[in-house]
C-alpha cells in the first residue's frame, strides 16, 4: 500500500493529483478483499525473494536510508543515524551493541545476530522514538502490546519469584 497523505498535503497539490488519489482510494476501497488475498498469496509464493530483499535493505548505509525513508517518512534516516549517535549505538532499552558495532571492537551483552538496531515507534502514528534491538526488546514490547501496565506487571512477576526463590 502506498504512503498516506495528510488531509492538509492532499490541499496543497494539484487538482490531477488529488483526482488520481481519490480514484486510487475509491479502486482500494471497492476491491479491498480481492487485494488483500492477492497481496497475501504473492507474500507467500515468494516468501524467500521478500525476505532476501528485507535483508539487502539493511547491508549498506545508503539503501537503509531509503528504507527507513520509504517505511517511516521522509527524515527518519536523519532521525534514526542522529538517535544512533545519541545512543552511543546501544540499545535504548537493554544496551546491547549490534554485531556490526561488535566487529570495530565495540562490547556486547547478547544478541549475536543483530546487524541494526531497529527504529522503534508508535504503532497508530508511526511517531518514531528511540532504537532498540530487534531480538528481545522489540518483540517484548510487541508482546506486551506497548502496555507500560503489562511490563510492570511483568516486572513484578519476576521480582516476586526472584525474592520467593531466595
Amino acid at each position: 500500500m502506498g504512503r498516506k497523505f495528510t488531509p492538509e498535503e492532499i490541499a496543497g497539490f494539484d487538482e490531477e493529483k488529488r483526482r488520481r488519489i481519490a480514484k486510487c482510494r475509491r479502486y482500494y476501497a471497492e476491491n479491498r478483499e480481492r487485494l488483500r488475498k492477492e497481496v497475501k498469496a504473492y507474500q507467500v509464493a515468494h516468501r524467500d525473494q521478500i525476505r532476501t530483499r528485507k535483508i539487502a535493505a539493511y547491508r549498506t548505509e545508503e539503501a537503509h536510508r531509503k528504507y527507513l525513508d520509504k517505511t517511516y517518512g521522509l527524515g527518519a534516516a536523519d532521525h534514526y543515524y542522529a538517535q544512533l549517535k545519541k545512543q552511543r549505538g546501544k540499545c535504548a532499552i537493554c544496551g546491547a551493541v549490534p554485531k556490526r558495532a561488535r566487529r570495530l571492537g565495540q562490547d556486547s551483552s547478547h544478541h549475536p545476530w543483530t546487524e541494526r538496531l531497529a527504529q522503534d515507534h508508535e504503532k497508530d502514528t508511526q511517531y518514531l522514538r528511540g532504537l532498540i534491538c530487534p531480538g528481545y526488546c522489540n518483540r517484548a514490547l510487541g508482546y506486551a502490546r506497548e502496555d507500560p501496565a503489562i511490563l510492570r506487571k511483568m516486572a513484578d512477576y519476576i521480582e516476586l519469584w526472584q525474592k520467593e526463590r531466595f
